[in-house]
């Protein structure tokens, strides 16, 4: 899952919805400085991770892709789920995913000063792009596909998946929304762990 779903399902906590979302800019020795909810927040963005990787029907859904984009495929497929989340909000949450993205970040800005740099440093790309907005449309994956492309190397042109993601949308739909049940099971119940 991508960074849309890492916050959604980290629930009403700031913190946890923090450390979920930043986990994956940070270096190891930056987690160990973070309060203890943000901590925790990172941790359960490896569980997510973990879950997601074994799942059934990501692996099926990795399988459309996989021929064209070799390893790529599972970091696609995570932005794609992301895509699926957005495009159904409503079905996932009573706030509009504008104001929902836009009340997140504000929370970024409102605790920037307290986070590492390395997090700093992307707080205003993520803020003026409308990262998580931008998921909800084939235009706005599209735009986040071709930066992708820039910042990995030896890439293939992933915004070239659409055509794939647009012929199989009503499988992969399915796909999601079972795994994406599952694993909003999976973190609840890790987030009652993290509060006894």
């Amino acid at each position: 899952m991508n960074y849309l779903a890492h916050i959604y399902l980290s629930g009403n906590n700031e913190d946890l919805k923090i450390g979920n979302f930043i986990a994956d800019f940070l270096k190891p020795k930056e987690v160990f400085v973070l309060p203890k909810l943000q901590q925790e927040g990172v941790k359960l963005h490896h569980k997510i991770d973990r879950f997601t990787d074994t799942h059934k029907e990501v692996r099926a859904v990795r399988t459309i892709f996989f021929d064209e984009f070799r390893h790529y495929s599972a970091v696609l497929v995570d932005v794609i789920f992301d895509y699926y989340l957005a495009k159904n909000w409503a079905d996932y949450h009573d706030t509009p995913l504008t104001i929902y993205a836009q009340n997140f970040y504000q929370l970024l800005l409102t605790r920037k000063s307290n986070l590492p740099s390395s997090v700093q440093e992307v707080i205003p790309f993520i803020t003026k792009g409308d990262w998580l907005s931008s998921y909800a449309h084939l235009d706005g994956l599209t735009r986040i596909l071709k930066q992708m492309n820039k910042r990995t190397k030896n890439a293939t042109a992933l915004h070239s998946c659409i055509t794939t993601l647009t012929t199989n949308d009503e499988f992969i739909a399915h796909q999601f929304r079972s795994f994406f049940r599952d694993l909003k099971e999976y973190s609840a119940q890790e987030i009652k762990q993290i509060r006894n």
